[in-house]
């Protein structure tokens, strides 16, 4: 089970980039990143409803598939807007600050995330507008 949930997201990354280009050059960069962004949105459906099914593994490996090509759509327009911005001479830098600044906030998010896990001052969780303690 293990490797599926890999070849779901690595096969479905693979093809999405090789299509992003294609579709870049069609629709423009932008059209081809907001379809990122819109491939993204059947995601929390499919998390939030699929760990109450009978077919629980199908429905993570189908948002799974669903990721792959999100990130791809996304993560790919955003290098070739860089390179756009910052000419073809340095697309290495494009890349280079694409990806950086996506796993510098992604860290972040984690950071913040499970911030009381690792030891910031507070006492309890917010949940909604209510606080609760730890026992």
């Amino acid at each position: 089970k293990g490797t599926s949930f890999l070849i779901s997201f690595g096969f479905c990354k693979a093809v999405s980039n090789f299509v992003t280009g294609a579709a870049s050059d069609r629709f423009g960069r932008r059209g081809a990143h907001a379809a990122g962004w819109a491939l993204g949105i059947p995601l929390g459906v499919l998390l939030l409803s699929g760990a109450r099914r009978r077919d629980a593994w199908r429905t993570m490996l189908a948002a799974n598939a669903f990721l792959g090509t999100s990130q791809a759509f996304i993560w790919s327009t955003n290098i070739f807007m860089l390179v756009d911005i910052m000419g073809p001479q340095r697309r290495a830098m494009a890349n280079g600050l694409s990806n950086g600044v996506g796993y510098v906030a992604s860290a972040l998010a984690a950071f913040a995330a499970y911030g009381q896990e690792i030891g910031l001052p507070r006492k309890g969780r917010q949940v909604g507008s209510q606080r609760i303690k730890r026992s």
